[in-house]
Protein backbone atom coordinates (compact mmCIF):
# COMPACT_ATOMS: atom_id res chain seq x y z
CA UNK A 1 0.00 0.00 0.00
CA UNK A 2 1.56 3.34 -0.75
CA UNK A 3 -0.79 5.43 1.74
CA UNK A 4 1.74 6.28 4.27
CA UNK A 5 0.53 9.42 6.11
CA UNK A 6 -2.52 11.13 6.13
CA UNK A 7 -3.46 14.04 8.88
CA UNK A 8 -6.31 17.36 9.14
CA UNK A 9 -4.51 20.59 9.35
CA UNK A 10 -5.70 24.07 9.67
CA UNK A 11 -4.71 27.06 7.28
CA UNK A 12 -4.65 30.19 8.85
CA UNK A 13 -2.54 33.14 7.35
CA UNK A 14 -1.77 33.86 11.06
CA UNK A 15 0.48 30.79 11.02
CA UNK A 16 3.25 32.53 8.66
CA UNK A 17 5.01 34.92 11.55
CA UNK A 18 5.25 37.64 8.93
CA UNK A 19 1.27 37.90 8.58
CA UNK A 20 0.78 36.80 11.81
CA UNK A 21 3.28 38.56 14.02
CA UNK A 22 2.78 38.52 18.14
CA UNK A 23 -0.82 37.00 17.18
CA UNK A 24 1.07 33.74 16.40
CA UNK A 25 1.71 32.78 20.05
CA UNK A 26 -1.67 32.00 20.43
CA UNK A 27 -1.00 28.90 17.66
CA UNK A 28 2.10 27.46 19.46
CA UNK A 29 0.18 24.34 19.90
CA UNK A 30 -0.15 24.06 16.26
CA UNK A 31 3.09 24.81 15.30
CA UNK A 32 4.55 22.51 17.62
CA UNK A 33 1.84 19.78 15.66
CA UNK A 34 3.42 21.07 12.60
CA UNK A 35 6.82 20.40 13.31
CA UNK A 36 5.56 16.97 14.71
CA UNK A 37 4.13 16.20 11.41
CA UNK A 38 6.99 17.41 9.52
CA UNK A 39 9.00 14.89 10.68
CA UNK A 40 6.58 12.06 10.23
CA UNK A 41 6.51 12.78 6.50
CA UNK A 42 10.74 12.67 6.03
CA UNK A 43 10.57 9.35 8.39
CA UNK A 44 7.88 8.42 6.18
CA UNK A 45 10.04 9.00 3.22
CA UNK A 46 6.90 10.14 1.41
CA UNK A 47 7.11 10.76 -2.33
CA UNK A 48 3.88 12.95 -3.04
CA UNK A 49 0.89 14.86 -0.66
CA UNK A 50 -1.99 15.08 -1.65
CA UNK A 51 -3.73 18.46 -0.54
CA UNK A 52 -7.40 18.65 -0.29
CA UNK A 53 -9.14 22.18 0.59
CA UNK A 54 -11.72 24.01 -0.10
CA UNK A 55 -10.91 27.03 -3.30
CA UNK A 56 -12.60 30.13 -4.61
CA UNK A 57 -12.57 27.86 -7.94
CA UNK A 58 -14.83 25.15 -6.24
CA UNK A 59 -17.50 23.79 -8.26
CA UNK A 60 -21.12 23.50 -7.69
CA UNK A 61 -21.08 20.03 -9.17
CA UNK A 62 -17.51 19.02 -10.19
CA UNK A 63 -14.54 18.05 -8.23
CA UNK A 64 -11.45 19.50 -8.87
CA UNK A 65 -7.92 18.84 -9.47
CA UNK A 66 -5.42 21.24 -10.04
CA UNK A 67 -3.05 19.87 -12.93
CA UNK A 68 0.19 21.39 -13.38
CA UNK A 69 3.54 20.01 -13.88
CA UNK A 70 4.89 23.48 -11.21
CA UNK A 71 3.39 25.22 -8.53
CA UNK A 72 4.35 29.01 -6.77
CA UNK A 73 2.86 30.17 -3.18
CA UNK A 74 3.32 33.19 -2.21
CA UNK A 75 1.31 35.81 0.78
CA UNK A 76 1.43 38.54 -1.56
CA UNK A 77 -2.51 39.59 -0.87
CA UNK A 78 -1.34 39.75 2.40
CA UNK A 79 1.88 41.72 2.34
CA UNK A 80 4.42 39.19 2.26
CA UNK A 81 6.43 39.86 -0.48
CA UNK A 82 9.57 37.83 0.48
CA UNK A 83 7.43 34.05 0.86
CA UNK A 84 7.25 32.16 -2.54
CA UNK A 85 8.46 28.66 -2.90
CA UNK A 86 7.99 26.32 -6.21
CA UNK A 87 6.84 22.48 -5.69
CA UNK A 88 6.45 20.28 -9.01
CA UNK A 89 3.24 18.89 -9.63
CA UNK A 90 2.30 14.98 -8.92
CA UNK A 91 0.64 14.99 -12.81
CA UNK A 92 1.02 11.19 -12.93
CA UNK A 93 -1.30 10.69 -10.07
CA UNK A 94 -3.48 12.78 -11.39
CA UNK A 95 -3.70 11.41 -14.89
CA UNK A 96 -4.44 8.11 -12.97
CA UNK A 97 -6.97 9.66 -10.21
CA UNK A 98 -9.31 11.22 -13.31
CA UNK A 99 -8.97 7.97 -15.18
CA UNK A 100 -10.17 5.78 -12.08
CA UNK A 101 -13.45 8.34 -11.65
CA UNK A 102 -13.96 9.85 -15.01
CA UNK A 103 -17.32 7.62 -14.95
CA UNK A 104 -18.50 7.71 -11.48
CA UNK A 105 -18.28 11.52 -10.67
CA UNK A 106 -17.89 15.14 -12.75
CA UNK A 107 -14.28 15.52 -12.58
CA UNK A 108 -12.86 18.76 -13.77
CA UNK A 109 -9.22 19.06 -14.45
CA UNK A 110 -7.57 22.74 -14.45
CA UNK A 111 -3.91 23.61 -14.73
CA UNK A 112 -3.57 26.92 -12.41
CA UNK A 113 0.33 27.40 -11.18
CA UNK A 114 -0.65 29.99 -8.15
CA UNK A 115 -1.98 27.91 -5.10
CA UNK A 116 -3.49 30.08 -2.16
CA UNK A 117 -3.25 30.00 1.24
CA UNK A 118 -5.36 27.00 1.96
CA UNK A 119 -2.81 24.88 0.25
CA UNK A 120 0.36 26.42 0.83
CA UNK A 121 0.14 27.36 4.55
CA UNK A 122 0.08 23.63 5.48
CA UNK A 123 2.75 23.32 3.31
CA UNK A 124 5.07 26.54 4.50
CA UNK A 125 5.32 24.06 7.99
CA UNK A 126 5.21 20.51 6.40
CA UNK A 127 8.13 21.14 3.84
CA UNK A 128 11.44 22.96 3.14
CA UNK A 129 13.44 24.08 0.45
CA UNK A 130 15.34 20.97 0.60
CA UNK A 131 12.47 18.43 0.12
CA UNK A 132 11.21 17.28 -3.01
CA UNK A 133 7.90 16.31 -2.73
CA UNK A 134 5.71 16.58 -5.53
CA UNK A 135 2.13 18.29 -4.75
CA UNK A 136 -1.11 17.47 -5.76
CA UNK A 137 -4.13 20.01 -4.95
CA UNK A 138 -7.94 18.33 -4.59
CA UNK A 139 -10.83 20.75 -4.48
CA UNK A 140 -13.66 20.30 -2.96
CA UNK A 141 -17.59 20.79 -4.51
CA UNK A 142 -20.83 22.31 -3.68
CA UNK A 143 -22.22 18.75 -2.85
CA UNK A 144 -23.55 17.07 -0.10
CA UNK A 145 -21.40 15.61 2.44
CA UNK A 146 -22.22 12.07 1.39
CA UNK A 147 -20.91 12.63 -2.10
CA UNK A 148 -17.64 13.85 -1.13
CA UNK A 149 -17.04 10.97 1.26
CA UNK A 150 -17.95 8.79 -1.54
CA UNK A 151 -15.78 10.77 -3.91
CA UNK A 152 -12.99 9.96 -1.22
CA UNK A 153 -13.75 6.03 -1.62
CA UNK A 154 -13.56 6.02 -5.71
CA UNK A 155 -9.62 7.79 -5.05
CA UNK A 156 -8.55 4.84 -3.14
CA UNK A 157 -7.56 2.62 -6.11
CA UNK A 158 -5.29 4.95 -7.92
CA UNK A 159 -3.67 5.72 -4.86
CA UNK A 160 -3.07 2.40 -3.60
CA UNK A 161 -1.76 1.23 -6.92
CA UNK A 162 0.78 3.81 -7.06
CA UNK A 163 4.24 2.80 -6.38
CA UNK A 164 5.27 6.13 -5.04
CA UNK A 165 4.83 7.07 -0.81
CA UNK A 166 1.46 8.92 -0.33
CA UNK A 167 0.63 10.98 2.06
CA UNK A 168 -2.67 12.94 1.87
CA UNK A 169 -3.02 16.53 4.35
CA UNK A 170 -7.01 17.78 4.75
CA UNK A 171 -6.51 21.63 4.96
CA UNK A 172 -9.76 22.58 7.23
CA UNK A 173 -11.05 24.19 10.26
CA UNK A 174 -13.46 23.74 12.52
CA UNK A 175 -16.01 26.02 13.73
CA UNK A 176 -16.09 29.90 12.37
CA UNK A 177 -18.23 32.38 14.72
CA UNK A 178 -20.67 34.71 12.81
CA UNK A 179 -21.37 37.00 16.10
CA UNK A 180 -18.03 37.60 17.50
CA UNK A 181 -18.55 39.47 20.56
CA UNK A 182 -21.06 36.51 21.46
CA UNK A 183 -19.74 34.23 24.60
CA UNK A 184 -22.87 31.80 24.02
CA UNK A 185 -22.39 31.22 20.56
CA UNK A 186 -18.27 31.13 21.45
CA UNK A 187 -19.46 28.30 23.78
CA UNK A 188 -21.26 26.44 21.25
CA UNK A 189 -18.43 26.56 19.02
CA UNK A 190 -16.26 24.53 21.26
CA UNK A 191 -18.92 22.27 21.79
CA UNK A 192 -19.21 21.81 18.07
CA UNK A 193 -15.34 21.76 17.90
CA UNK A 194 -15.45 18.65 20.62
CA UNK A 195 -18.50 16.66 18.75
CA UNK A 196 -16.16 16.17 15.58
CA UNK A 197 -13.10 15.34 17.52
CA UNK A 198 -14.90 12.64 19.27
CA UNK A 199 -17.14 11.74 16.23
CA UNK A 200 -13.24 11.57 14.48
CA UNK A 201 -11.83 9.71 17.60
CA UNK A 202 -14.54 6.62 17.90
CA UNK A 203 -15.00 6.86 13.91
CA UNK A 204 -18.62 7.58 13.94
CA UNK A 205 -18.67 9.16 10.23
CA UNK A 206 -21.98 8.83 10.10
CA UNK A 207 -22.38 10.99 12.38
CA UNK A 208 -20.55 14.08 10.60
CA UNK A 209 -22.58 13.07 7.45
CA UNK A 210 -25.36 13.72 8.96
CA UNK A 211 -24.89 17.10 9.89
CA UNK A 212 -24.86 18.45 6.66
CA UNK A 213 -29.05 18.25 7.34
CA UNK A 214 -28.44 20.48 10.02
CA UNK A 215 -27.23 24.04 9.19
CA UNK A 216 -26.46 26.14 12.11
CA UNK A 217 -26.97 29.44 11.18
CA UNK A 218 -24.31 30.91 14.70
CA UNK A 219 -21.89 28.23 14.15
CA UNK A 220 -20.43 27.99 10.32
CA UNK A 221 -17.81 25.38 8.87
CA UNK A 222 -17.06 25.09 5.01
CA UNK A 223 -14.05 22.69 5.94
CA UNK A 224 -15.78 19.13 6.77
CA UNK A 225 -15.84 18.41 2.93
CA UNK A 226 -12.32 17.99 2.69
CA UNK A 227 -11.61 16.31 5.59
CA UNK A 228 -14.62 13.90 4.39
CA UNK A 229 -12.55 12.97 1.29
CA UNK A 230 -9.98 12.15 3.30
CA UNK A 231 -12.23 10.16 5.48
CA UNK A 232 -13.50 8.44 2.30
CA UNK A 233 -9.95 7.41 1.20
CA UNK A 234 -8.99 5.60 4.79
CA UNK A 235 -12.71 4.30 5.16
CA UNK A 236 -11.23 0.74 5.25
CA UNK A 237 -8.17 1.10 6.43
CA UNK A 238 -7.29 0.06 10.81
CA UNK A 239 -6.46 3.18 11.21
CA UNK A 240 -6.59 5.57 14.70
CA UNK A 241 -6.93 9.15 15.19
CA UNK A 242 -4.77 11.14 17.21
CA UNK A 243 -5.38 14.76 18.38
CA UNK A 244 -1.78 16.65 18.33
CA UNK A 245 -3.21 19.89 19.33
CA UNK A 246 -6.70 22.07 19.50
CA UNK A 247 -6.73 25.71 19.59
CA UNK A 248 -9.84 27.99 19.92
CA UNK A 249 -8.37 30.87 18.74
CA UNK A 250 -9.68 34.21 16.72
CA UNK A 251 -12.93 32.51 16.64
CA UNK A 252 -11.99 29.61 14.57
CA UNK A 253 -11.37 25.98 16.03
CA UNK A 254 -7.62 24.95 14.95
CA UNK A 255 -7.13 21.26 15.42
CA UNK A 256 -4.39 19.10 14.51
CA UNK A 257 -4.79 15.54 13.64
CA UNK A 258 -2.60 12.78 12.38
CA UNK A 259 -4.69 9.48 11.24
CA UNK A 260 -2.28 6.67 12.20
CA UNK A 261 -3.17 3.88 9.06
CA UNK A 262 -2.01 0.43 10.18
Amino acid sequence: MSLVFAALTPYSPVLVPSIGKENINNLSGTIQAFKRLKNKLKKNKVDEIIIISSNDLSHDEKFIINFNPQFVTDYKDFGDFSNIRKFEGGNELAQKLRGENQDNFLLQLISQEKIDYKVSIPLYYLTSEKDNYKILPIYDSGLSYESHFNFGKSLRSAIFQSSKKIAIIASGELSNVFDKNSVTIKQKAKNFDKKIIQYLENKKISHILDLDQEPNEEVYNCDLKSLLILLGIIDDLNYQSKVLSYEASFNIGFLSMEFYLN
